[in-house]
């Protein structure tokens, strides 16, 4: 059996300031467990606490209520489906979604593309520091040939966030993969 405390919701796509999206989940019914006697009734697993309509009145009260500030406040909503975002949703380029009226949140894939950039710096990091030591040892070896190898690949590392397959991509799925070829060997 679910759980009869389980509120009634509507899902609210929230467009904000800096063209990013919040999805919320706006309670309208919230529920309590039935008493024995309640049950005897026939009044089933739980009981009304209190509804209220998702009228614009209550969903601007609720948006209010987060005193969201700067880039985060809200310019616009709109009620969505539940499933606008669920278990199979893409959550990679959370912070480049937006809403363009669909089903499913879309991605402004500027936004993404930046996003992709400092994924892209985080895991080239230790890959740096890696050949950095490489470097240092080739070094102590005296090995020319080496280094200049090493060097190559360092260049190659640092220049991944202008790799061309970022501007390229037309979709998300195509972002996700652009300059993992150069991290991955």
């Amino acid at each position: 059996m679910s759980d009869p405390r389980k509120p009634d919701v509507v899902t609210v796509a929230v467009s904000r300031v800096d063209g990013g999206l919040t999805i919320m989940r706006v309670i309208t019914t919230e529920y309590r467990p039935t008493s024995s006697e309640e049950k005897a009734a026939g009044l089933g697993d739980r009981v009304a606490n209190w509804t209220r309509e998702p009228t614009p009145a209550y969903i601007d009260s609720i948006i209010a209520k987060h005193a969201w500030t700067g880039g985060l406040q809200a310019t616009t909503w709109r009620i969505v489906p539940d499933d606008i975002v669920d278990e199979a949703t893409d959550h990679t380029f959370r912070d480049a979604w937006k809403d363009d009226g669909g089903r499913k949140p879309a991605v402004d894939m500027p936004k993404a593309r930046e996003i992709q950039r400092e994924r892209l710096r985080r895991l080239r990091d230790p890959l740096l520091t890696a050949l950095d030591l490489e470097y240092l040892q080739a070094d102590e070896r005296g090995d020319q040939q080496q280094k200049k190898l090493i060097a190559e690949q360092k260049q190659a590392l640092r220049d991944v966030t202008t790799h061309p397959e970022i501007e390229n991509a037309t979709t998300p799925d195509e972002l996700k993969q652009a300059g993992m070829s150069v991290l991955n060997g």
